[in-house]
Formats: structure tokens, C-alpha cells, sequence
């Protein structure tokens, strides 16, 4: 074998995913360019919020490669704005009587939500991309960060709640953050859920994470039980899992029936 063979290969194929990369950052530019412009402008929304997503994935794939950071679509925050008048829109549609057009607004609302919250496929994608271990923690915990930056965005529990029943992990995932970064709007029975029938040690470490944070703005005595319910049915393999579960317990410890 001729010398220096071992090491042509990897000099292709760096030669090619620096290529790929170049094409990547070109497209991913110019869809997010087209896709700002169109958040303003355009009357399809949905076509909009499509072109936006895909100039994330490209860019962040572009900068980034296999690894995930804190990248942020342009467009990505007026079109959750977007979203939000959709339902305003179609709540006084239905006081008005006009079911037909309440239903198709809160259609287009939950299309240009699940667009915007692109954050659950990026979180199935790193899951699947690397082994358990602390870079994949660490990129999974970036993710997180971004779907508590976006929670301001909202203003209604329903849409948090729609996003964690659309049945994906990455959809219950970026659910649990955004309840993280706005607890006012979180939803106890996902998180309970999501505590009990966790479909991974991350998702049950961050719903617990945002049920302790819950206990901080009260719950009643109902809703108390119902944690120590879930709490004394579930399990809890990791150390810092257990560690918020043994907090919770303790600071609702005075509850009547446990």
C-alpha cells in the first residue's frame, strides 16, 4: 500500500463535508433571508414557517455539523406571534357563532406552532446522533435553553398543552421548556405524565425539574396529592432525579393524606 493511503480517505471526506458545509450555509442563508422577509409580507404563513425551519437546519448544520448550539431563526419568535393571534382570532370567531372559521383559524395556528417549535425535531435528532453521555446531555440541555427563551412568546396553556399531546418526544420535550420558561402556563397533568411515563431519563429529569419549580407558585391541595401520587408510583433510577423527587416530597411533606 503506498504511504500516506491511511490517511487520504479521511482527507476526502473532509475535503467533501467542508464542501457540504459551504452548500449547506449558502441554501440554509438564503431560505432564512427569504423566510424574514416573507414573516412580514407573505399570506402563507404555513409555506413561511416551512422556510424558515429548513434555514435553521441548514445553518445550523453548515456552522455546526453534527453538534447543536444556540442558533435562533430569524422569524422564528413573530411567527409564534403569528401563531398566537391565529387562536386569539379564532376564540372570538367562536363567540361570534362562526364555528367553520374558529376551527380552520386554530388549524393554521397549530400549523404555524409546530413549525416554529423546530427545537423537537433538532432533540430527536441529537438523541438519535449520539450515545448517552455527556455531550449528548449537554446539547440536549441547549435545547432546552431555547425552548425557554421562546416561552415568553406565548400566552395561552392550551398551546403548551397541544405542543406536548402532538405526540412526538421531541413535541414533549420542548413542551416541558416551555413550561420551564413560563411556569404560569405549565400544565401539571402533562408534567405528571411526563414524570410517571417518562420516554427517557432526560424527559423525567426536566418535567421534575419543572414541577419543583411549580411548587414555588402554589398548588392546591388537590393538585399536591396528585404529585405525591405520581411520586410514590413512579421510579427513580439517576441520582439527581431522586434528588428532586425526595425534594418535592419533602417540601409537600405537611399534605393531608400522605
Amino acid at each position: 500500500m503506498p504511504e500516506g493511503t491511511d490517511n487520504a480517505a479521511p482527507a476526502v471526506l473532509r475535503s467533501a463535508m467542508a464542501l457540504l458545509r459551504a452548500v449547506a450555509l449558502a441554501l440554509g442563508v438564503g431560505a432564512l433571508v427569504t423566510g424574514a422577509v416573507a414573516v412580514f409580507v407573505s399570506e402563507n404563513e404555513t409555506g413561511t414557517a416551512a422556510l424558515v425551519v429548513s434555514g435553521v437546519a441548514l445553518v445550523g448544520f453548515a456552522l455546526l455539523g453534527d453538534r447543536i448550539d444556540s442558533i435562533e431563526g430569524a422569524g422564528v419568535k413573530v411567527l409564534l406571534r403569528k401563531a398566537d393571534s391565529k387562536f386569539a382570532q379564532a376564540a372570538l370567531a367562536e363567540r361570534a357563532g362562526r364555528s367553520e372559521d374558529a376551527s380552520r383559524l386554530r388549524g393554521e395556528g397549530q400549523q404555524l406552532l409546530a413549525a416554529a417549535h423546530s427545537l423537537g425535531s433538532e432533540y430527536e435528532r441529537v438523541r438519535g446522533a449520539h450515545e448517552s453521555g455527556a455531550t449528548r446531555t449537554q446539547l440536549m440541555e441547549t435545547l432546552m435553553s431555547q425552548g425557554r427563551a421562546l416561552a415568553p412568546q406565548l400566552t395561552d396553556v392550551q398551546q403548551v398543552r397541544s405542543a406536548f399531546s402532538a405526540g412526538g418526544d421531541g413535541d414533549r420535550i420542548s413542551a416541558i421548556a416551555m413550561m420551564q420558561g413560563r411556569p404560569e402556563l405549565a400544565d401539571l397533568d402533562c408534567l405528571l405524565d411526563a414524570v410517571e411515563h417518562s420516554r427517557s431519563a432526560f424527559e423525567q429529569y426536566q418535567a421534575l425539574k419543572a414541577v419543583r419549580m411549580l411548587l414555588d407558585g402554589g398548588l392546591d391541595a388537590r393538585q399536591q396529592r396528585s404529585v405525591l401520587d405520581v411520586l410514590e408510583r413512579s421510579s427513580f433510577d439517576g441520582h439527581d432525579r431522586r434528588w428532586f423527587a425526595d425534594d418535592i416530597r419533602t417540601r409537600l411533606s405537611g399534605v393531608e393524606g400522605h
